[in-house]
């Protein structure tokens, strides 16, 4: 038969899968589509599945279901050199889209426009952030239980797994801020929150300025953030809020030795912090369901903040606004609460 023969052979037809994922950390971002067709490229010769023009499918149009399912598969011995260029710009992968600056200062993309910033394809980049239906944090949080059944017994302890040694940090820049890494527990199991049976093990942290969560509107000067991870990514956050150190309130050491280092980038340079001096583990705290503070203000996030407020030396706390760019800071307007309940947590 001649190369430039072309033989049709039937065959049934067969869905396509195609799955889209999407990662989730503070920081989440958006997966890419990748063509099925595009290892095919390999062969010495193109492989095409295609519908015949009226619906029928060569050798088997005498079938009665023919004419409404039936493909074929055309094998091109030798096709034309323009067919086997369309065919490959067809099958290259497609581009992810660029996903757009945020900020807290400019007019343009501060955190009252994120839920309108769009990537560079035309889509939303940070629909959850404009959800005014959705659970999103920060919030206002009541000093008192807003009625009986929020008001329960218990520490914060509780819920976290106690420290076994102290915990290595590596530190860098994350979006303007110092971002602290766990990178070392010393050969034991990382420090965890266990809630409805699934362990977050500690993963980062980083500070915020002001205090994001407020207590009966008022904010404190810089908030903490432990944010660990559960084996399928889920979010659980430890919140500290950090008020101005005086001679009754010391600061608290190993918050000192973190923002000792907020100009540190790379991660080369290394923190070890004691857990069980950075966290009051016999505190009480409030608990509720909340979102990442920051685009792409993902939900389901378990929110735990503690009731006893550190201290920070202060000097620390302007050299920190001013690395994050002074005014307003970078904390996050606090959103409704939608119907949501939190709980308050007093030990016994």
């Amino acid at each position: 038969m001649p190369s430039s023969v072309v033989r049709c052979v039937a065959v049934p037809t067969r869905p396509s899968s195609r799955g889209r994922r999407v990662a989730a950390r503070e920081g989440l971002a958006r997966g890419a589509r990748a063509d099925d067709a595009a290892g095919k490229r390999r062969r010495s010769s193109l492989t095409r599945t295609a519908t015949n023009g009226d619906g029928v499918a060569g050798e088997d149009a005498s079938r009665p279901n023919a004419r409404r399912a039936a493909t074929r598969r055309v094998v091109l011995t030798s096709a034309p050199a323009g067919l086997i260029a369309l065919a490959a710009s067809s099958s290259s992968p497609a581009r992810a889209a660029v996903a757009p600056v945020w900020g807290y200062a400019d007019a343009a993309n501060n955190p009252l426009r994120w839920g309108q910033l769009r990537d560079d394809a035309g889509a939303l980049a940070y629909p959850e952030c404009g959800c005014a239906a959705c659970q999103q944090s920060p919030i206002d949080l009541p000093s008192v239980a807003a009625k009986q059944s929020d008001a329960r017994i218990g520490a914060l302890g509780d819920f976290l797994t106690p420290p076994s040694g102290p915990v290595t940090f590596a530190v860098s820049q994350k979006h303007g801020a110092p971002n602290y890494v766990v990178t070392s527990t010393g050969g034991a199991s990382p420090p965890a929150v266990v809630v409805d049976g699934i362990t977050h093990a500690l993963s980062s942290l980083h500070f915020h300025t002001p205090g994001e969560n407020t207590i009966d509107g008022a904010a404190s000067s810089m908030e903490m953030h432990l944010v660990h991870l559960s084996e399928d990514g889920d979010v659980a956050v430890v919140g500290v809020l950090l008020s101005r150190a005086t001679e009754a309130r010391r600061a608290n050491g190993e918050v000192s030795k973190l923002l000792k280092r907020v100009d540190a980038d790379g991660g080369k340079k290394r923190v070890k912090v004691d857990m069980s001096s950075l966290l009051d583990y016999d505190s009480g705290f409030w608990r509720w369901q909340g979102s990442l503070t920051t685009p792409p203000c993902s939900g389901g996030v378990r929110w735990f903040l503690q009731r006893e407020i550190s201290a920070v030396e202060w000097k620390q706390r302007e050299a920190f606004k001013h690395h994050v760019g002074s005014f307003p800071g970078n904390a996050r307007p606090t959103q409704p609460l939608n119907g949501r309940s939190v709980l308050v947590y007093r030990p016994a």
